[in-house]
């Protein structure tokens, strides 16, 4: 894999950053604190994700970042993008997404870290362990205690994590015994279920073939019981039609006598009828039965004569009130026209001020919108007065403003930048102090044992031997002293560093945004202000026309309000006269009168042809004699009915008389059969008791039986719930023979065994070849299969602390990239993250050696990213960028 490029947005101390990189040595220099650190934090999160949890990636103050990282593998290129976004206090990182040219590989962080260990070919875990070499750990494999390398050697090989393998397996293993131990119970109890399943069965196959010849014999009283019921019903049959025919002979019996009867009083009545023809014919010949139509008339006629003597009155009246009310309309119209324009000019006014509401609405918003802005100004105006106090205080500003703010910060960034950088010079010397003072007492224990001076090579007597030792006591005695001058600086250091935090912390989270807030309020305020006022005074014309528009409207109201009863009596005589067609009545008038004469004609001759007067009288005596005679004509007029009636009847007697006889030999059968059927009740009454008795032992059974399977479907459900458990029983215990022969495999003889081996051997041949490139003294490195280290040097072992400050790079370069091959098959890139730090002078020029000559000019590694504050590493680079801070935003300058 070769990076190519690498861009920031909002991204820890980076705004704005873009770096292309290329093959070769690309070397990052910059001051502690300029945000060198931050670009390997940039590629960590664009390739896996990965962020230190103590640190919020986004830049102070922003909602948004954004990390684009391109590379190249195996000739393809790729493009990852990974989204910050904050909400509240949290930070989502869950935004990402994998490009090659136009087509998207995978969208989503999880996906997204997948994609690119399946391109890279290993995990992140291996690629960083291999690849990445962290600040102070250039040389971390060969200065480190023996243990301490060994678990790094773990750590970086992946070892560690079998042994966590081992550890779970083991606490599985545990955990499934226990598991065995609690289900064992449960194996008894579904043993003794299935028993009692068994038990039940059996006693219900003996309920069910007693149930079955219960059901037989129950099925053949059943049709015993349905053979007399039939023979009941035909008893009951023959009961029922001997109570009918009974009650036939009674019914013939009582119409024989009704018939007799009829017969007498017919010939009666028959007799009675002559003398009623005679009366009939004297009534016929009476005068007022001969004019009763006319006398009919004559009252028909009096009745009209009165309805229209006062209709013609009702008429009169009508015509009067009519021209009342239209002189009344003509007394108050001018009242009624006064109110019709009055509403149709307080519609129209209505009509503006309903069509304006809105805008007057509006305008009084403004209004009470400027009073509040007003308010709220001059609390903001408080508020900021009370603020500048609190920073003079804080800050001891006599007229605090943010230029003298933001003066203030940049002058507490830059001298933490320089007593940071003050105190990582002062750790680095002391680190180098102590590795000298190392090398003196390892020179001092030497030189007792030597014969000869190491300096002139002359023979070593004791004065000379006691002078090069007061001379290393003095110059040990002189670094000591130096040390403990720099830790007091450190002491120092920490306490300003701690202090200016304060001061940049209460500067950037309280005072910059809290006084910038307030101030862009407060403009804020001002220009809405002016804006409100600008606005109300434009529409001053409008207001008034708008409020003079309504009084007019509320006088009109107050005045329809007056004449409104008026303008009401008025539409309800209109409506009244509306709904009268005088020239209607008028006519109808004349026709009545006309009418009335006709009739008074007529009765005039009704008087003169029947001679007499008709009274009321009259109309009573026709009504009787009318009367009489229809009762006489019923009478005479019923005799030859009555005749041919008294025949009818005299001819149903004699049917009477012959079905009275039919029906009594219809008895005399009925009672036969009855005889031969009276002791079926109680043959019947006796089956059904041994019927009730034998269906009750059956539902007894049945209830067994359902009882039965009750307890099957109880124990069945039951079974199930415990099998799935002697199913996990088994399964645990198979699991178990399993994990026993897979745990040999994760003990140290095992696959970390063997891993130890081929690793140490392959780690030891390759940082044996890559030595051959560093042009030293080294003649080839082991790595033991216990993970320690040998060097070989002049034909023989040398311990690590015998190598020179040169060599021991070398051999921690050599070896971290040995395992790097080991790990990844190829390198293509390495990154170092301050490889000088805590490295004399002497040691880094010896790392920029091994960089110039044997990294770059043979080509080991195609790619090399370098981030050091030492400058002197210029030299080596293909590509070099310098990191500067400024108001704590970092910037990339090409050199």
């Amino acid at each position: 894999m070769i990076i190519r490029s690498i861009r920031m947005e909002s991204f820890l101390s980076h705004s704005e950053t873009s770096m292309d990189f290329d093959s070769g040595v690309n070397i990052i220099v910059g001051k502690n604190g300029a945000g060198k650190s931050s670009i390997f934090e940039a590629i960590k999160f664009a390739l896996f994700g990965m962020q230190r949890s103590n640190r919020d990636l986004l830049q102070y103050g922003k909602k948004h970042g954004r990390v684009k990282l391109t590379f190249n593998q195996e000739g393809n290129e790729y493009s990852v993008e990974r989204l910050l976004e904050r909400t509240g206090t949290r930070i989502d990182t869950k935004g990402a997404v994998i490009s090659s040219g136009d087509q998207i590989l995978a969208e989503g962080a999880t996906a997204v870290n997948a994609v690119i260990s399946k391109i890279i070919g290993v995990s992140d875990e291996v690629f960083m362990n291999s690849v990445f070499i962290e600040q102070g750990q250039i040389d971390s494999l060969i200065t480190k205690q023996k243990s301490k390398r060994l678990d790094l050697f773990n750590e970086i090989l992946g070892l560690h994590n079998l042994q966590k393998v081992f550890d779970r397996l083991n606490e599985m293993k545990k955990g499934m015994e226990s598991d065995i131990k609690g289900l064992e119970p449960v194996e008894l109890i579904y043993n003794s279920e299935k028993q009692r399943e068994e038990e039940i069965n059996k006693n219900m196959e003996s309920l069910k073939i007693t149930e079955k010849q219960g059901s037989e014999k129950l099925e053949i009283i059943g049709r015993l019981i349905e053979q007399l019921e039939k023979q009941q019903n035909e008893a009951n049959m023959q009961r029922t039609k001997k109570a009918a025919v009974e009650a036939e002979i009674a019914g013939f019996q009582k119409s024989q006598n009704e018939i007799n009867k009829t017969i007498h009083d017919l010939t009666g009545q028959i007799e009675q009828d002559a003398e009623e023809e005679r009366k009939l014919k004297a009534l016929e010949e009476d005068k007022r039965y001969k004019f009763r139509a006319m006398i009919q008339k004559f009252f028909q006629n009096g009745e009209k004569i009165e309805q229209i003597q006062h209709d013609l009155q009702e008429l009169l009246h009508s015509i009067d009130l009519t021209k009342r009310r239209n002189d009344q309309m003509e007394a108050i119209k001018p009242s009624f026209d006064e109110y019709e324009r009055i509403i149709k000019e307080t519609s129209v006014q209505s009509s503006w001020i309903k069509q304006n509401n809105q805008r007057f609405m509006e305008i009084s918003g403004n209004t009470t919108m400027l009073k509040t802005r007003e308010r709220e100004h001059s609390e903001l105006l408080k508020k900021l007065n009370e603020f500048s106090e609190t920073v003079k205080q804080r800050l001891s500003l006599d007229n605090p403003d943010l230029e003298k703010i933001n003066d203030m910060k940049k002058f507490a960034q830059d001298e933490l930048e320089r007593i940071s950088q003050e105190k990582s010079n002062a750790r680095g010397l002391i680190g180098s102090s102590k590795e000298k003072i190392k090398e003196i007492e390892e020179n001092i224990l030497k030189l007792r044992d030597m014969n000869q001076c190491p300096v002139c090579r002359q023979d070593l007597s004791e004065t000379h031997r006691k002078e090069i030792m007061d001379q290393y006591e003095s110059e040990k005695n002189g670094l000591i002293t130096g040390i403990e001058g720099s830790e007091r600086l450190i002491k120092a250091a920490d306490i300003k560093i701690l202090k200016l935090k304060n001061q940049l912390d209460f500067i950037n989270n309280s005072v910059v945004g809290e006084l910038s807030s307030l101030q862009k309020r407060e403009t804020e305020l001002k220009v809405q202000m002016d804006k409100l006022a600008t606005e109300i005074s434009s529409y001053k014309d409008f207001e008034t026309e708008y409020k003079e528009t309504e009084l007019s409207i509320e006088t009109a109201t107050k005045r329809l309000r007056e004449i409104e009863p008026k303008w009401d009596e008025y539409k309800r005589l209109k409506a009244v006269n509306d709904s009268i067609n005088l020239p209607e009545i008028e006519k109808k008038y004349e026709e009545q009168s006309h009418l009335l004469s006709e009739l008074e004609s007529e009765n005039k001759q009704i008087e003169k042809e029947s001679g007499f007067r008709p009274d009321k009288s009259h109309l009573v005596d026709v009504e009787s004699i009318e009367r009489n005679i229809d009762v006489l004509r019923k009478r005479v007029g019923g005799t030859d009915l009555k005749r041919k009636f008294l025949e009818d009847k005299r001819r149903e007697l004699s049917i009477i008389d012959s079905q009275i006889e039919s029906k009594t030999k219809e008895m005399s059968v009925i009672a036969e059969k009855l005889e031969s059927l009276k002791e079926v009740d109680s043959n019947l009454e006796s089956k059904r008791r041994d019927f009730d008795s034998l269906n009750s032992e059956i539902i007894g059974l049945r209830q067994r039986i359902v009882s039965a399977e009750d307890e099957l479907k109880r124990l069945e459900t039951h079974l199930k719930e415990i099998h799935s458990n002697i199913s996990l029983l088994n399964t645990i215990r198979k699991a178990l023979i399993v994990l026993g022969k897979l745990m040999p495999a994760f003990r140290r003889d095992g696959l970390p065994g063997l891993i130890r081996v081929r690793s140490s051997q392959f780690i030891t041949d390759m940082t044996t070849e890559l030595m051959t490139h560093f042009n030293l003294s080294v003649e080839g490195v082991k790595v033991t299969e216990d993970l320690d280290i040998e060097v070989y040097q002049n034909g023989s072992v040398k311990e690590l602390q015998q190598l020179s400050g040169g060599e021991r790079t070398a051999v921690a370069i050599a070896l971290r990239m040995a395992m790097a091959k080991y790990l990844l098959s190829s390198i293509s890139v390495m990154l170092m993250d301050e490889p000088t730090n805590f490295l004399d002078e002497e040691r880094r020029n010896d790392l920029k050696e091994i960089i110039t000559y044997s990294l770059r000019d043979e080509g080991i590694i195609p790619q090399l990213i370098v981030i050091t504050h030492h400058s002197e590493l210029n030299s080596a680079a293909d590509i070099s960028y310098t990191v500067e801070s400024k108001n704590g935003i970092s910037r990339i300058i090409p050199t």
